[in-house]
């Protein structure tokens, strides 16, 4: 039962967050560029780690890391537990692995390709 709680705060954190950066934060850089893609939430609901893609822009992530205050005191606006949890902001490397991924597979692709017409 504790697990499907931690889950669906997860993703209301995650929807949130996102809601609040996209709205609230005043530097436009980021939010444009930032997308909240998944939070991790601990069991005591003490601290959430949110991971981000920065859209090829990992100077944003520090300025991500000095609005966490301001994002906290909106999200507790915006939440209905006892305790919000602090906010540690982690860059999410699945984004850009899965690109290095498609380029490798495409690269291996046109070789396969070229060997066969070669052939």
């Amino acid at each position: 039962m504790a697990g499907h709680r931690n889950k669906r705060l997860q993703e209301e954190i995650r929807r949130d967050v996102s809601f609040i950066i996209s709205t609230k934060v005043k530097d436009p850089a980021i939010r444009e560029k930032i997308v909240v893609t998944g939070v991790d939430l601990t069991n005591d609901l003490s601290y959430a780690k949110i991971y981000i893609s920065t859209g090829g822009h990992p100077e944003l992530l520090d300025s991500l890391k000095k609005a966490a205050g301001f994002i906290r005191k909106e999200l507790s606006q915006k939440m209905t537990t006892r305790i919000t949890p602090e906010l540690l902001f982690e860059k999410d490397e699945s984004l850009e692995y899965g690109a290095k991924i498609e380029k490798i597979l495409a690269d291996l692709n046109k070789e396969s390709k070229k060997n066969e017409e070669n052939s």
